[in-house]
């Protein structure tokens, strides 16, 4: 339903009142549409870090019109684009444009793949805390697709064990210092297919 049907994958309900939702929460006066203030103000709340040609870059791509603003109707057809996918298949369909310039390379292609997890951050009471998931999510997301695509490259019958989780960096001077640790997530082990033979999250 809404512009996303036409124009776009279709969102479905759920999807489509997040977006919503969050379209309003940028939309700062309530006008009906994001400016190049609101969306850098955005940015800025998110930690994303983008040069001036990467910002136009990823502005003139909401802005299809090219009228300066980015309307609801805009907003949710990229929003439906960018939404991670549950099929493997798909998981590439969208890739970032990124930078030209292999120092920002990184930074850019994090950005981008923050952005469908925009409106969960935006959401969250401590920010800085809901960073290091979203990142997770993102980054999984990648890791099964990866999976997917070389799976039958794997010896024999062979397995794949894939350990996911986030590296927790800690203070190490003064009287707080202690050794940073990884906080394990996810633990998964797929076939020579592909298919996730074993889960810890059905594995207590």
């Amino acid at each position: 339903s809404g512009a996303a049907a036409k124009y776009g994958p279709p969102l479905g309900d759920t999807n489509e009142a997040i977006c919503r939702k969050f379209f309003h929460s940028v939309d700062d006066n309530q006008d009906g549409s994001i400016d190049k203030s609101e969306c850098s103000a955005l940015l800025a709340k998110l930690n994303i870090s983008l040069s001036v040609a990467e910002f136009e870059t990823l502005y003139s791509e909401l802005d299809t019109s090219g009228d300066g603003s980015i309307s609801e109707s805009e907003f949710s057809t990229w929003y439906a684009r960018n939404l991670p996918s549950n099929n493997p298949q798909d998981a590439g369909a969208h890739q970032a444009k990124l930078t030209v310039d292999p120092t920002d390379a990184q930074q850019s292609f994090v950005g981008t793949m923050l952005l469908p997890h925009a409106a969960r951050l935006e959401a969250a009471e401590d920010k800085m805390v809901e960073l290091p998931f979203a990142l997770f999510d993102a980054q999984k997301g990648l890791m099964d697709h990866i999976v997917s695509a070389g799976a039958a490259n794997v010896a024999g019958k062979g397995k794949i064990a894939v350990l996911g989780g986030i590296q927790i960096n800690t203070p190490n001077e003064g009287d707080d210092a202690m050794e940073d640790y990884f906080l394990p997530l996810s633990m998964e082990v797929f076939d020579h297919r592909g298919n996730v033979i074993f889960d810890d999250n059905d594995h207590p």
